[in-house]
């Protein structure tokens, strides 16, 4: 690891700290038990990539005629992260949706290219953590992205514009979103907004340390839900069977086997982490084709 990396990792190591003078979390993503990044499998990809209103977009087109788009959103490692797009793959050929992985962080100056990678990765994961969040917040509700400013010149990026900017391009469609990690906490803010043809969400094991990173309530987030929503958690992701009773719209399912992360990056060399893989996205691909 090289010099800025090393500093990158220091930066999130100081944060992950000064997360615990808020709440018992053990890192401003992922937590301490979670899967680490998985290096996608030899897979021969069954979609694309495109480009919609320029964001790149990794698209599956599903059945011809279809007037339904799934859209996923990928963890904090990016949409090359693990088996991300073979998931996509698999829900699409299942349900006959088209689907749809946007590349949340196409402007962080990263190669994307290639897997998230290499001595500088502790760089771009601590530039995501730190300067991605889902809409603008009331001054002063963190100070980290202003402390590490002079470190990485970065400004926040909000990934709502971008995604309401992708779902003014599927037209007419009816729209699920479906969201790993990062992009499950992304997702759970969408399931409160009165997104253009949103039906519903499912989210799995999503990081809601990143909402207390933020300064946010990760309890108001699940109050705010409008849009039928399935959550998928592991173990060790924050409090979701209490999460859930905060809003009449949502479903918990706790995999209490599982660690944080493993439907896109656990080890299916391992039987348990195959089934509850294997079961995860049945669900997920029941709840889009009755609900699309």
């Amino acid at each position: 690891m090289g010099p800025w990396g090393i500093l990158a990792s220091l930066c999130v190591a100081v944060a992950s700290l000064a997360m615990y003078q808020y709440g018992s979390f053990n890192g401003p993503c992922c937590t301490s038990r979670a899967h680490p990044p998985l290096y996608p499998p030899e897979y021969e990809d069954k979609g694309r990539e495109i480009e919609l209103n320029g964001i790149p977009v990794y698209e599956v087109a599903g059945r011809a005629g279809s007037q339904s788009a799934v859209l996923v959103l990928s963890d904090v490692f990016g949409w090359r992260s693990g088996r991300t797009r073979q998931l996509c793959d698999q829900l699409s050929a299942e349900t006959g949706h088209q689907v749809l992985l946007p590349n949340l962080f196409y402007q962080d100056g990263s190669d994307h290219t290639r897997p998230l990678g290499g001595w500088g990765k502790g760089w771009w994961i601590a530039k995501r953590i730190l300067y991605y969040d889902f809409s603008p917040r009331a001054d002063g509700a963190t100070f980290w992205p202003t402390l590490l400013y002079p470190i990485f010149w970065a400004k926040t990026t909000y990934v709502k514009s971008l995604v309401e900017d992708l779902l003014s391009q599927v037209g007419g469609k009816k729209v699920g979103v479906l969201g790993f990690c990062f992009g499950g906490w992304i997702a759970l803010h969408l399931a409160a907004e009165e997104a253009r043809n949103v039906q519903g969400i499912v989210v799995m094991h999503p990081s809601m340390n990143m909402e207390q990173f933020k300064g946010g309530d990760p309890f108001a987030v699940y109050q705010a839900i409008r849009h039928p929503t399935t959550c998928l958690a592991a173990s060790d992701d924050f409090t979701p069977s209490q999460l859930a009773a905060m809003s009449e719209r949502s479903s918990v399912e706790v995999y209490q086997s599982m660690r944080h992360g493993f439907v896109p990056r656990g080890d299916i060399k391992d039987a348990g982490i195959k089934e509850a893989v294997s079961a995860a996205m049945e669900k997920a691909v029941n709840f889009f084709k009755d609900l699309l």
